[in-house]
């Protein structure tokens, strides 16, 4: 059982790696070309609609998901009720969306946002049909699928909103983009995912989920509003184009961020919760996955920053150029991005949704204080404020989590040492390389990219050994996998 596991979870490190650096890789070329046919303004004023969605799909998967992962002897009545109360809260949801779309308009100052809120609304029941059938391959471990299936619809979303861009569609090709890839999704999950058997609403189903998954929903439901609060106070407050530079910063600091950290919260919540009763083996699972995602991400986030100039004319032209600097302190502040999810994942393991809450109320209040006084400095001291905050949640994270495994705060903390101490010297000494000489945006971003990622692995073979061979431990029973499978065929 345990090699199992191991195997298991190794083959869903690699899996969910191709499956999000996929889907990253197609969105962000799409995201390339979209920037350099429309203007920041038109992503400021979606930037400043994505709450309104995001926090109606948090009330429509109400944490059901991780609560059916989390559940070891799931049933066809658990699915069935879980499945209908998505789909009737983004029934509810969406109707409600579509009438208030007026008002949303107005209170940006802008009608046209009416008709493109309205479009929006549609996404939410589509999302909703292939909620419970995610959780399904997830609990499942079957990233494999969940891969193909997550490939395919980024590439259909992005073939749409490519065209609809060519053809002076405007915003509306970042709408159709959304619509597409909800659809995509879903129909792919229902044609790949094995036969969904419906029985009846169960209200003891339904009881019992609830009473774990509605903290988790609580706390999802404050962290997006406070995460996506930043467009809507840049857009209120300044301008549709600030809003846009701001969140073409961040969506680009994400790309890495949230991409690896969907590989590592993907595979680590399973993996975790079927040894969730060992505390010895728990605490090295999560010490290993803190240490290896502090050796992928950082490298990353800081050549990110120090090269922020280069890389943005490089992809999106230099009319983006104005937000180099927000890039620069947002890479530092989203580094931390998995850390913060694979705390966040052992709690959810052990059963502390309460804590999840506490934390979350906690977290949310000290930022609204930083954004708040960060909105006196402009964008910048938002970045600023937004920096400072990811730091504060790092503490106030471990601290948490340390008495449930005895793995202490100094601990934690030591684990991600190295990964930044070697990422900063490897970007560091690149950059005073290539300063003498005056190379392209485009020589400059391949040149610093390259050289930094050999410094860094030249480092890491040095100073963290262990970190190439559990990374090529992986690939090897990945490896493994594959060729017993072949046989068995």
């Amino acid at each position: 059982m345990a090699e199992s596991l191991r195997e298991k979870t190794a083959g869903g490190f690699l899996w969910n790696s191709l499956d999000y650096m996929g889907v990253a890789l197609v969105n962000f070329l799409t995201t390339v070309i979209l920037s350099r046919l429309l203007a920041p303004e038109i992503f400021g004023q979606i930037a400043m609609l994505e709450i309104f969605i995001l926090v109606s799909m948090i009330f429509i998967e109400s944490g059901f998901t991780t609560a059916l992962i989390r559940k070891q002897d799931r049933t066809a009545d658990d699915e069935t009720t879980v499945f209908l109360c998505n789909l009737g809260a983004a029934l509810i949801l969406g109707g409600a969306f579509y009438l208030c779309a007026p008002l949303i308009g107005e209170f940006y100052g802008r009608r046209g946002l009416t008709s493109v809120t309205r479009l929006l609304a549609v996404t939410l029941p589509v999302n909703a049909l292939g909620i419970v059938q995610i959780s399904r391959l997830r609990a499942e471990m079957q990233f494999r699928k969940l891969t193909a299936v997550n490939v395919a619809s980024a590439i259909v979303s992005a073939i749409t909103a490519t065209i609809c861009a060519l053809t002076g569609q405007g915003i509306y090709a970042l709408v159709w983009q959304q619509i597409s890839l909800a659809a995509t999704r879903s129909l792919l999950l229902w044609l790949t995912g094995r036969g969904f058997r419906f029985t009846v609403f169960s209200r003891s189903s339904f009881l019992s989920l609830f009473g774990y998954s509605w903290k988790l929903m609580a706390s999802w439901l404050i962290y997006t509003v406070y995460t996506n609060l930043y467009a809507v106070v840049i857009g209120k407050l300044f301008t549709p184009s600030a809003a846009g530079l701001f969140w073409r910063s961040r969506s680009l600091a994400y790309y890495p961020a949230t991409a690896f950290t969907s590989v590592v919260q993907g595979v680590s919540f399973p993996a975790m919760s079927k040894i969730q009763e060992t505390d010895t083996r728990l605490r090295s699972a999560y010490a290993t996955m803190l240490r290896m995602s502090a050796w992928g991400l950082f490298p990353v986030m800081i050549w990110l920053s120090v090269f922020a100039r280069p890389v943005t004319v490089f992809l999106f032209s230099e009319k983006w150029l104005p937000c180099v600097p927000y890039i620069r302190i947002v890479a530092l502040a989203l580094a931390l991005y998995p850390i913060h999810a694979i705390n966040l994942n052992l709690l959810c393991v052990k059963g502390r949704s309460d804590l999840f809450l506490r934390l979350e109320i906690i977290k949310t209040l000290i930022g609204i204080a930083l954004l708040a006084g960060g909105s006196y400095f402009g964008v910048t001291g938002i970045c600023w404020g937004l920096l400072l905050n990811s730091l504060i949640a790092l503490t106030l994270n471990t601290r948490y989590t340390s008495p449930l495994i005895q793995l202490s705060l100094r601990r934690q903390i030591g684990y991600l040492v190295p990964a930044l101490l070697m990422g900063s010297a490897a970007a560091g000494s690149v950059l005073a390389a290539l300063t003498p000489f005056s190379l392209s945006a485009t020589a400059e971003t391949i040149f610093s990219l390259l050289l930094t990622g050999a410094v860094y692995y030249g480092q890491s073979l040095l100073f963290t050994p262990g970190n190439v061979r559990e990374l090529r431990d992986m690939r090897t029973k990945m490896k493994r996998k594959r060729e017993a499978a072949a046989a068995g065929a």
